[in-house]
Order: structure tokens, then C-alpha cells, then sequence
């Protein structure tokens, strides 16, 4: 949902854990990564996803 310019795609539609989001803004962006609004597209409740970058296996494992 983030292109390869860093650019988050509006009206993107994500799956994650059974549940399915569409993205409806971004909301910050810093040097760890991005924040976006998302609407869960069955119950059009708004809430908050944090995208984070990882630039290497270690970083990955770190933050799961």
C-alpha cells in the first residue's frame, strides 16, 4: 500500500488477519515509518495502522 516512492496509495484495499481495510488517508510519516487511517470495510469503524521499515532481517524479527 506504500508505493516504491514512499507514496501511500488512498483507497487501497488491505487484508491482514482475516479482516479487510480500506486506506483513507495518511496521518504522519516519520523516519521508523508511516501512520494511515484505514476504515474496516465491514463495519466502517476508523482507526489507526502503523506501517513500519525495516531495513534488515534483525529489525524485522524486533518488531514482531
Amino acid at each position: 500500500f506504500i508505493d516504491c516512492e514512499g507514496v501511500v496509495q488512498i483507497r487501497t484495499t488491505i487484508q491482514y488477519q482475516r479482516q479487510e481495510d480500506q486506506i483513507v488517508d495518511q496521518i504522519a510519516e516519520g523516519g521508523y515509518g508511516y501512520v494511515i487511517l484505514v476504515e474496516d470495510v465491514d463495519t466502517r469503524q476508523h482507526y489507526a495502522l502503523k506501517k513500519l521499515i525495516c531495513q534488515n532481517h534483525e529489525q524485522v524479527s524486533n518488531y514482531r
